[in-house]
């Protein structure tokens, strides 16, 4: 009878507990929680695999580095966060994910029905949570101070894993190429504008100049002007040799005699040579040479200003290709996706942990807010 009435006590304090004591609610708050968090981590979630790599933004036109810390010093060196933040962003955007679909047929890859139920991507996800599943299976860490990114893949293989690393960082070198070409496009564009229009204005002189050239006959008016002056100043000279003649025929020859004569008309014709040419320097009724070589001289120096305005275009485009290649960016692979031996995911321990910690965290909260109230009311 001793024993019986003392198993029948211990029963009814047990019962007296549960039902009036905060244990009832331990146990189904915290306990009920942990329980299923350990049967579905350790029976039914399937395993994570991990694919880990690093890749870097540079700049090109860098000097080699000699030993392997400088190398590696180098590689970083002249990026900028805001490249990595770049690229970022561009790997966790839709255009990244309708890449991977388009080459992968990515959601075929997390919907397979070997995943457990709850990290399975369902086949009739819209295009919002498919994009929000990936958001959750790919991760981009940036470290400001050296413009390394860690990229972490997480997939239901190891293949997996390591396949959609591989894609996501050939898309992103090609992002980084394209951008790297449009900004060396930006950069000489105008330069290239800018020796156009140059070429068209000596293009523009040298068709004046031949239009001169074919119109009036000369090659140049410069030269065809000196040559008539160095001309005029011979004919005087033989004026005044055929002058001095005639004063001496004229003293001991009869005027009406033929010597005396030829000299009389040498004089005359000389003096016709002599008008014909100034006519032609100075002209009267047609355009003088005078003239023509004042337009020549006007072209030439048309010409000779869009040259000296060519070389210069052509100067700042070398500078502007120059300085456009030292801006030129390309993705440096630091370290290759790897390929996961092991799962890393779902780590058990450190999810039921989580799990007991919110639990008893959020049970000691909601305890302490529902006694506050209670106190609140009396």
């Amino acid at each position: 009878m001793d024993a019986k009435s003392d198993e029948t006590s211990k029963g009814f304090f047990i019962n007296t507990v549960l039902e009036n004591g905060p244990w009832r609610k331990l146990i189904i708050f915290v306990g009920l929680p942990v329980v299923i968090s350990a049967l579905y981590f350790g029976l039914m979630a399937s395993d994570v695999y991990i694919s880990f790599c690093k890749f870097s933004v540079r700049s090109a036109g860098q000097t080699k580095a000699s030993t392997l810390g400088e190398l590696f010093s180098s590689a970083v060196s002249g990026t900028h966060a805001g490249d990595s933040e770049l690229v970022r962003e561009f790997i966790l955007s839709r255009a990244m994910l309708n890449k991977l679909q388009e080459e992968l047929l990515l959601k075929s890859l997390y919907s397979k029905p070997t995943v457990d139920f709850v990290s399975r991507l369902k086949k009739d996800c819209t295009d919002e949570e498919f994009f929000d599943y990936f958001k959750s299976m790919v991760n981009v860490r940036v470290d400001a101070p050296s413009g390394v990114s860690n990229l972490e893949i997480r997939a239901f293989s190891p293949q997996d894993s390591q396949l959609i690393a591989n894609h996501i960082l050939e898309n992103a070198e090609f992002f980084v190429n394209r951008l790297s070409h449009r900004i060396q496009h930006d950069a000489v564009a105008f330069s290239k504008k800018e020796v156009e229009e140059a070429e068209g204005y000596v293009s523009q002189a040298n068709n004046g100049l031949w239009s001169l050239q074919r119109k009036y006959h000369y090659l140049d008016p410069s030269q065809s002007t000196g040559g008539i002056l160095s001309l005029i100043q011979e004919l005087y000279s033989k004026l005044i040799g055929a002058k001095i003649e005639f004063q001496q025929a004229k003293a001991y020859m009869r005027e009406n005699s033929s010597d005396f004569l030829a000299i009389k008309n040498k004089i005359n014709a000389i003096n016709q040579q002599i008008n014909a040419h100034e006519k032609l320097l100075i002209g009267e009724s047609k355009r003088s040479l005078a003239e023509i070589l004042q337009e020549f001289e006007e072209l030439s120096l048309k010409k000779h200003l869009a040259q000296e305005k060519l070389k210069v275009a052509l100067a700042g485009l070398d500078l502007a290709r120059n300085d456009a290649q030292r801006k030129s960016k390309y993705l440096l692979r630091v370290v290759e996706p790897s390929y996961p031996d092991e799962a890393l995911e779902p780590n058990f321990w450190l999810k039921i942990s989580t799990v007991f910690g919110v639990c008893i965290v959020g049970y000691a909260v909601i305890g302490l807010l529902i006694s506050a109230i209670k106190e609140h009311q009396f």
